[in-house]
């Protein structure tokens, strides 16, 4: 009977035991973020064909005031700072959380002195209390570790989203200071054509005098002019705005921005004439989807594994007495051992409604990711549809600039001898002005399409920038201890 009796205080334990030993949690680590994505084609070499020796694209210009300056961007920009804090964040979050998975050890002291009625009268006493207390909690179901590791994770994430900020601000300086060379380019075209048509309007005025040409003739030569000047304040007023925004990029007031000699765009660049196999390894933004991705796939883990009873243990140790050189001695030394063991039994759904949520979460990150691959693609697809349309554009105006030369000086050698109006001769200047205002916008819109190129195929050389990050993390983490 007395055995009966402890077998029916035992079935509920060996129920508990029976369901737990039947339940696996979740593992994390499973998930195939590649399935139905394409694959690409491998392309060995293609990279070089941009970047030459150097993966720090800009370079590839051959322009040191664009160098000068993207260096200084990447050192001095604001939002590449901001960046950076938020992987010193993550970083310190990430440690957090692998410190979890250790014991944690804390101290005590405290004396009292009282003063109490005794049998023979008041007496005074004091008391010393000295312990430590060591707790840790067992990791059965692996959840302590799969926060920690979701939570390097997203540290990791977070440095590459560094790394495309780093790619971004060099696009963005580069972007802005060929558009001040570019206004630089059409004012100084502008002065050019605003003196021949000041010298054409003299020769026009003269022909006047003479009673070779009416006064119409003398009219839309001023009037030809006076549209041509009109158009550039407007290039003053666009390099204005990109020099300021080249300020603002290097962290500065717009009023202190940088100074730049630059008169003529250079030469762009070779570009690879196909999508490089190693891509998606390239792009910071694609690995940092992946991670992200990664991290979720933790937390569902973590998530799963608090659904089953927690384990932890506790040890206290330690010594009480009147008198601080005999608190530790043997008569007056106390430790106490705790087991404790926590199973979830009534949370009104929360912690599977929790469950739930973060396999949406998972779910959401792995749209997320594929929809960032397949961008990415379109990407790097569109920026070589654009190059190479972009030089094709820039060879054809070159021919246009060329015939429109020689149309001028053919109209304007006939208008000189009386054999053509002047409306010929305004429409030759008209069309080499804007042939030549065209071309220069070509040639800037092939610029824009090599950077568009170097954002879409990504790159390594931002790890040179994190080494800095690295350096600085570790001389604050010294001067904070």
């Amino acid at each position: 009977m007395n055995l009966m009796n402890r077998m029916k205080r035992l079935l509920p334990i060996m129920a508990v035991l029976v369901v737990l030993a039947g339940c696996q949690p979740y593992k994390a680590g499973g998930l195939d973020p590649s399935a139905g994505l394409p694959l690409i084609a491998n392309t060995a070499q293609a990279v070089e064909d941009l970047y030459g020796s150097s993966d720090r694209w800009w370079e590839g210009f051959g322009d040191n005031e664009l160098n000068r300056l993207v260096e200084d961007a990447l050192a001095k920009n604001l939002e590449i700072k901001g960046a950076a804090e938020r992987v010193l964040q993550s970083r310190e979050i990430a440690r957090q959380y692998g410190a979890s998975r250790l014991p944690t050890i804390s101290a005590g002291f405290s004396g009292t002195r009282a003063r109490q009625q005794g049998a023979t009268g008041p007496a005074t006493g004091n008391t010393y209390n000295l312990s430590a207390t060591a707790s840790y909690e067992i990791d059965i179901w692996g959840k302590l570790g799969a926060r920690a590791r979701a939570a390097v994770y997203e540290s990791e994430a977070a440095v590459e989203q560094l790394k495309a900020r780093y790619m971004s601000i060099s696009a963005e300086a580069s972007e802005q200071y060929f558009m001040v060379i570019q206004q630089n380019e059409h004012i100084a075209l502008s002065d050019l054509t605003i003196s021949s048509l000041e010298r054409i309007l003299q020769s026009v005025e003269l022909r006047y005098g003479a009673g070779l040409v009416s006064s119409l003739d003398v009219y839309q030569a001023r009037q030809n002019l006076a549209m041509s000047s009109t158009e550039r304040p407007g290039y003053e007023i666009n390099r204005h705005g990109a020099l300021a925004a080249l300020a603002v990029i290097m962290g500065n007031t717009p009023e202190r921005s940088p100074e730049i000699n630059g008169k003529n765009l250079p030469e762009p660049p070779p570009f690879p004439h196909v999508i490089p196999s190693d891509l998606l390894e390239r792009r910071p933004d694609v690995q940092a989807a992946l991670l992200a991705l990664k991290a979720s796939d933790e937390k569902v883990a973590a998530a799963v594994a608090d659904r089953f009873p927690s384990f932890n243990l506790s040890l206290t140790y330690g010594g009480a007495g009147s008198d601080l050189d005999s608190i530790l001695d043997s008569p007056n030394i106390f430790w106490n051992l705790l087991m404790q063991t926590a199973l979830p039994v009534f949370d009104a759904g929360r912690r599977k409604s929790e469950v739930r949520r973060s396999e949406s979460v998972l779910r959401e990150r792995l749209a997320s990711y594929h929809g960032t691959v397949l961008n990415s693609l379109r990407e790097a697809h569109v920026a070589l549809l654009r190059n190479r349309t972009s030089e094709e554009q820039v060879r054809l105006f070159y021919l246009s600039v060329e015939a429109g030369e020689d149309t001028l000086r053919v109209a304007q050698d006939q208008y000189l001898q009386g054999i053509t109006d002047y409306m010929n001769l305004l429409s030759a200047q008209q069309q080499l002005y804007t042939a030549r205002n065209s071309l220069v916008r070509a040639k800037r819109g092939l610029l824009s399409a090599r950077i568009e190129l170097a954002r879409a195929l990504g790159g390594t050389w931002m790890d040179e920038q994190l080494n800095t990050l690295s350096t600085e993390e570790e001389a604050r983490n010294e001067d904070g201890q």
